[in-house]
């Protein structure tokens, strides 16, 4: 198995069992986080301290905690080089009582650790469920490819 592939796994990991330490020796300390869609944490966003301390916080502040889960499902779609492709399903229940059974596909990019994250999901499921009461996070840019 890849190095890369080790890193993947563990930051998918991280998020099933809410290891904030794991996810975290994973990525570099720049890594670059860009957020499909047009959602409240959309855009690009720069920094592993700005993911802990703006973005996750937005989400996991919805989420409800005991009733939901990351990584009910998870396969590995691609891997070149410097490149894995991973699609992971969620669900569970958000603190507004609904239902928030998501799937997001990720797309990793790698400097030692994982240096930048694509992440597409449903946004307008999103917006209804755990973003539904969150401020908006001002990104550094634009999604970029």
């Amino acid at each position: 198995m890849s190095r890369n592939r080790d890193l993947v796994e563990n930051w998918y990991r991280a998020l099933e069992t809410n290891d904030l330490e794991l996810f975290q020796s994973v990525q570099n300390p720049d890594v670059i986080y860009d957020i499909s869609g047009h959602s409240v944490i959309s855009g690009r966003h720069k920094g592993l301290d700005a993911l802990m301390t703006k973005l996750l916080p937005v989400v996991f502040g919805g989420i409800d905690q005991q009733n939901f889960r990351f990584c009910t499902e998870l396969k590995i779609i691609a891997e070149v080089k410097n490149c894995i492709v991973g699609i992971m399903e969620a669900d569970g229940q958000a603190v507004n009582s609904k239902r928030y059974d998501q799937r997001y596909v990720h797309i990793f990019a790698f400097d030692g650790k994982i240096s930048r994250v694509m992440e597409f999901f449903d946004t307008a499921l999103a917006a209804e469920t755990v973003l539904a009461d969150a401020a908006p996070v001002a990104p550094d840019g634009p999604f970029q490819l």
